[in-house]
């Protein structure tokens, strides 16, 4: 992802959209990577706000956490349409996983 990261980070970007988190640790990952692309960049420290998206069911049983992780956090996307795909391969296997497959 900090490669990714690098290659977006400008003095015209406002917000970074993410998809897939589902923890602490992710908006921990990014917001590293986005820090050291902005010191690379030259750019103010936190100019470059985060939009997580949550989309899984281990997302939404961690949002309050993830939210409270950043103060770069401008808003929180929820994805109806994936966390319902996410939902419905739990009942389809009968069991539910600790993680889907964006959350490993």
């Amino acid at each position: 992802r900090a490669v990714d990261v690098d290659a977006v980070v400008c003095a015209r970007l406002a917000a970074l959209s993410v998809r897939g988190v589902c923890s602490v640790s992710d908006i921990v990952v990014i917001e590293t990577a986005v820090t050291e692309a902005e010191e690379h960049a030259r750019l103010p420290l936190k100019s470059i706000a985060l939009m997580p998206w949550i989309d899984t069911a281990r997302g939404v049983a961690h949002v309050r956490s993830i939210c409270a992780a950043s103060d770069r956090l401008a808003g929180v996307v929820f994805d109806a349409d994936r966390f319902l795909v996410d939902i419905d391969s739990w009942r389809k296997r009968g069991q539910q996983r600790s993680a889907s497959r964006d959350c490993r």
